[in-house]
């Protein structure tokens, strides 16, 4: 997650259009891998107000809170709201009789579905699911729904795919090792 870093996803809007248009499962899985790839936007309330850095971008304080806005549909389920790119976006913020609340107009994140898919998956304090059944991309023009599942989905394989870097990382440092079979101590260990 970034915070103001802009976003363009030609791409990934022109999927979301062809989907719309006729869904096909050649258009779903351009869909899927458009949507793997794309960076998304959204606006977000952080307390403390991030501060101007060095380089004259605002930065997160230690311990900031992030909160996404949500948007809660007829029948009561709410989704976390996502932009393809700032003018789309900002055309939201404005939108006729569903204006973004003032809180959430100064400041954005720059978010990709896997991360999205992290805080779906996240438990609450006392175990209990997330209550968001996923985000909206575009809610004003091309109106994408994407499940929760979907959205973990991503979550997961990006985690397995940490995972397994990580795991080859390992055996390729214990392969050139001189010894083989020298034991490595634990750093608390003391003979």
């Amino acid at each position: 997650m970034k915070l103001n870093e802009s976003a363009t996803n030609p791409m990934f809007v022109g999927a979301m259009q062809l989907m719309k248009a006729e869904d096909t499962p050649e258009h779903r899985k351009l869909f899927s891998e458009e949507l793997k790839n794309a960076t998304l936007l959204s606006p977000v309330y952080v307390l403390p107000e991030p501060q101007e850095g060095p380089d004259g971008k605002k930065v997160l304080a230690p311990g900031s809170k992030v909160q996404f806005p949500m948007i809660t549909t007829k029948d009561k389920k709410t989704f976390f709201v996502m932009y393809t790119d700032l003018a789309c976006m900002e055309a939201a913020i404005d939108a006729e009789g569903n204006p973004t609340p003032e809180i959430f107009r100064s400041n954005y994140m720059a978010v990709d579905i896997a991360e999205i898919g992290g805080l779906l998956a996240q438990k609450g304090p006392n175990g209990e699911e997330n209550p968001a059944s996923g985000i909206i991309i575009n809610p004003f023009s091309e109106n994408m729904v994407v499940g929760k599942e979907m959205a973990i989905y991503y979550f997961e394989r990006k985690m397995e795919a940490v995972r397994a870097k990580a795991e080859a990382a390992m055996q390729e440092k214990l392969k050139s090792q001189e010894d083989p079979d020298k034991v490595i101590p634990f750093p608390g260990n003391r003979k």
